[in-house]
């Protein structure tokens, strides 16, 4: 028997699963599943959690942030981006106090880039790129 019903068969490919690994003993365990089911998001790890942003749930892109917690061990929504978002990359400033989010597709190609304060839980406008990219990787350079 097919089914017929594509947008389950999207949603059954998003995942709210993370799994931690520990490099002393070599093993995977699982972490408390995310709110949001998601694919195609970006993830940042800085001394507060880990950042799981944006993405696509198999209808719609998301502009849903989620942190977890590694002392709670529990994740929480954060304040949401301005723009939803899939295929995004991300990353930390030096002092990990803002997390950038660059490009990224939501029917079309993005040149945005957005800011998020992690002391204020706001996001704001940064100043467009040049090209719109998305399924592209970023780097953070400490000079």
């Amino acid at each position: 028997m097919v089914n017929s019903d594509t947008s389950t068969e999207a949603t059954a490919a998003c995942l709210n699963s993370a799994e931690k690994y520990d490099f002393e003993t070599q093993t995977w365990t699982m972490l408390p599943p995310m709110t949001d089911a998601r694919r195609a998001l970006a993830v940042v790890a800085i001394p507060d959690g880990i950042y799981a942003i944006g993405g696509y749930d198999g209808s719609k892109y998301l502009a849903t942030v989620e942190k977890f917690c590694l002392v709670q061990h529990k994740w929480t929504k954060v304040k949401q981006m301005n723009t939803a978002r899939c295929t995004l990359s991300a990353v930390p400033s030096a002092d990990c106090q803002y997390i950038y989010v660059i490009g990224g597709y939501n029917g079309q190609a993005l040149d945005l880039v957005e800011r998020y304060s992690v002391l204020s839980d706001t996001w704001e406008f940064m100043p467009s790129m040049l090209t719109k990219r998305f399924m592209h990787q970023s780097v953070s350079l400490v000079v």
